[in-house]
């Protein structure tokens, strides 16, 4: 079992009542154990799943050699050959995709071909469609006009016949689902998919349908866990919701370890005489960390993100453009007026000032709630013009 001297030790400035996110996501990423257990399933079923072992092509692709273009095949040896700075050729036949050309041809001679058709025999170069004149069933085309070999796909010049197609490890995508049908595979090994469940805690909590008593909310962390497990293709195991009762709690966290790799709870880790989440935790083994040293809706979170970004701004202090242009804040240019100052007594900051000309009518001004526009500094006024029945558009706002 690991014990807090484990962690001590590995992370720098632990902290488990204050932990930096960077530390907790070290913790984790040195503790936690992938899914080892492995499955088969149909391509239809392998969709964003992780290779359990390489994928090894059974065939070369492409099979056979083929034409990379709409023209005509023949051979090559003739472009080295003339005599005159124009090649003709008899059509001797065609080929299709699916319908091979299969007669050798004689000197003089070509075949039609389509794109992805074998070659005929004898063919080694496809001069396209475009270069050539026609004549009945006599073609001509310049001799300086391709090289020997020219418009050829080759066997198993995109993948050869014992390579690895895939390796393992690899999230499949959908063009990996193309690519393995291609090899005629229908079934792949891979990890079986990690079973998370989650469940709410409180008394207070009711669920969706349920009518609500003086006091009581309806239970939604609990929707927004399930949609962000199934996003990222989870198992998701959904335990509802648990009353503030110890022995209830006990129990649901027993079944939801025996049967899932990760449970989630939400609630019951404050300090209130109902929160037991986090005493019957620790009654089962040693706690990693329990609080992270991070303020909600900030973009640096944790002490280690606070003097990562302290340092940025020394670092850039004397050079605006090192920031980059996306760090710059626009200016307005035009003279203003006079603005209002507003203050909010609780964050002692100022708000962004609204100017609006005379047609224009503030509707709406909310207080913005706390760390909401942070990354946002201009956007502390919510301003929306109205305009008078007797104004035409368009309007100079200048006027």
């Amino acid at each position: 079992m690991t014990t807090f001297n484990d962690f001590s030790s590995c992370i720098a400035q632990y902290d488990p009542h204050a932990l930096p996110v960077s530390a907790a996501q070290a913790i984790v990423r040195q503790w936690a154990s992938p899914v080892a257990a492995v499955e088969r399933v149909p391509l239809h079923d392998a969709l964003d799943r992780v290779l359990a072992a390489d994928v090894v092509s059974p065939v070369n692709v492409p099979a056979h050699d083929n034409s990379a273009m709409d023209g005509y095949a023949f051979d090559g040896a003739s472009l080295a050959t003339a005599g005159t700075p124009t090649i003709d050729l008899h059509v001797a036949g065609k080929a299709l995709a699916g319908h091979p050309f299969e007669r050798a041809i004689a000197a003089g001679e070509c075949v039609r071909v389509m794109t992805g058709a074998l070659m005929p025999p004898g063919c080694d170069t496809v001069v396209p469609q475009e270069q050539v004149t026609r004549d009945g069933d006599t073609i001509h085309l310049p001799a300086d006009a391709l090289k020997r070999g020219a418009n050829r796909r080759l066997v198993g010049e995109d993948l050869a016949e014992g390579q690895p197609a895939l390796r393992a490890g690899r999230v499949i995508r959908a063009a990996d689902l193309g690519l393995l049908a291609s090899l005629g595979i229908g079934e792949v090994s891979v990890r079986r998919r990690l079973r998370v469940a989650f469940f709410s805690t409180g008394d207070e909590l009711r669920s969706l349908g349920e009518p609500l008593d003086p006091g009581c909310v309806y239970d939604s962390n609990r929707h927004t866990l399930f949609a962000m497990l199934r996003r990222m293709n989870i198992d998701a195991l959904d335990l509802g919701v648990v009353r503030d009762e110890p022995a209830a709690l006990e129990a649901t966290l027993r079944s939801a370890a025996a049967s899932a790799d990760v449970v989630l709870t939400s609630g019951g880790v404050s300090v209130g005489e109902a929160d037991f989440t986090k005493q019957l935790v620790r009654s089962f083994g040693d706690v990693a960390f329990w609080s992270l040293a991070m303020r909600p809706a900030h973009r640096d979170v944790g002490r280690d993100g606070a003097a990562a970004a302290r340092d940025r701004r020394d670092q850039h202090a004397g050079d605006p453009q090192a920031r980059g242009p996306h760090r710059i804040p626009a200016r307005r240019r035009e003279p203003r007026r006079a603005r209002p100052v507003a203050r909010h007594a609780d964050r002692l900051a100022r708000l962004r000032r609204a100017q609006l000309d005379e047609r224009s009518e503030l509707l709406s001004h909310a207080r913005p709630r706390a760390g909401r526009y942070r990354r946002r500094r201009h956007s502390r006024y919510h301003a929306v013009r109205r305009p008078r029945l007797n104004d035409s558009f368009p309007r100079n706002h200048n006027d």
